[in-house]
């Protein structure tokens, strides 16, 4: 099963997130990457809220999450999101702000684009499927906004999640790098364009 997420799928959604993307997060972030990104998810009107997430679910436990949002809510949150992170962080926010700032250009997108952020699903639950039914999910969501393509940025290096995204039909468009906490980290920008009906 497939449904919008809640505040009370805070727990999981924080795991799963953190499995997304570990070293980013552990570097943004450090030890207090899960209460982070558990405090950003259980808040409205931010880039990583509930309001902009799936979860799959497994007889009754969360399997999966998928995440994504379209041009406007970038634009509208993004202060948002650095607020609450000013809250949450205080003073590390403000000694890491050039590293936000840098992360910034994850998730860049255009008027038409539906941005999937995070996508993550359980070890025990890999290999069923779910991964790609919350793809769907997302497709379907920028469909529902008439987008005309879905797009997300993945680790260069991390072949496997490429490999998974080719078979979805997406396709590279650009690599990137950005430099986060003096560790250089490498992107590629992948998408699909839709068939809008």
């Amino acid at each position: 099963v497939v449904r919008r997420a809640s505040k009370e799928d805070a727990e999981d959604s924080a795991n799963l997130i953190l499995i997304s993307a570990p070293s980013l997060f552990l570097t943004m972030f450090g030890d207090g990457a899960k209460q982070t990104i558990k405090y950003l998810f259980v808040q409205n009107k931010n880039l990583f809220s509930f309001e902009h997430a799936y979860v799959a679910e497994v007889e009754d436990k969360v399997a999966g999450i998928i995440l994504g949002y379209n041009y406007d809510a970038r634009i509208k949150e993004s202060i948002r999101t650095g607020r609450l992170l000013l809250n949450h962080s205080g003073l590390k926010f403000i000694t890491k702000f050039h590293s936000y700032v840098n992360l910034y250009s994850i998730g860049n997108i255009s008027r038409d684009e539906y941005y999937i952020s995070n996508l993550a699903v359980y070890p025990e639950y890999r290999g069923l499927g779910i991964g790609t039914r919350l793809i769907y999910e997302a497709e379907n969501e920028a469909k529902r906004c008439e987008l005309k393509r879905t797009a997300l940025d993945v680790e260069t290096d991390n072949e496997k999640a490429i490999n998974f995204y080719r078979k979805l039909k997406y396709r590279i468009s650009k690599n990137f790098t950005i430099k986060l906490n003096n560790k250089t980290s490498r992107f590629s920008r992948m998408y699909k364009e839709l068939l809008v009906v």
